[in-house]
């Protein structure tokens, strides 16, 4: 076998097993939700909580979560985290829905109360229909 097919292959079946996404630099933390929230307010848009796992090595996770936010993040406040501990009981209880993550709840701007939430398994159900009503409770949330 030549050594630049070689090559080549390592190159790319290493890509595959590194797997994970990159958070866009408008993505708060957990340790910065007192920050969102005022953008929240600031802005009048309600805050997304993406419960994810940004180092995950499952591609289907990562595209997942690249898809909520990309559908999400320009039309909410949003915050990334691994853990629902640290959470307002309203926003654990809305990741709660769906068994395998990511999953996203979005909830108004002060972390009170769930506009929808959208799961792993309702992305790989139907794209756009997973996203559908959530949108519609932002847009009704921004009059």
């Amino acid at each position: 076998m030549n050594i630049k097919v070689i090559l080549v292959l390592l190159l790319t079946s290493s890509s595959f097993a590194l797997g994970g996404f990159k958070l866009p630099p408008k993505v708060f933390e957990i340790g910065q939700i007192d920050k969102a929230k005022a953008e929240a307010e600031a802005k009048k848009k309600p805050i997304a909580i993406l419960y994810s796992n940004k180092d995950s090595t499952c591609p289907l996770c990562s595209d997942a979560s690249e898809a909520i936010i990309r559908e999400l993040g320009s039309k909410t406040v949003m915050i990334y985290v691994t853990e629902k501990a640290a959470l307002p009981a309203s926003a654990v209880s809305a990741l709660s829905a769906g068994k395998y993550i990511p999953k996203v709840a979005v909830l108004d701007g002060k972390l009170e109360n769930v506009l929808g939430t959208v799961t792993y398994e309702s992305i790989k159900e139907d794209p756009r229909k997973a996203f559908r009503e959530v949108e519609k409770a932002i847009r009704s949330y921004g009059k």
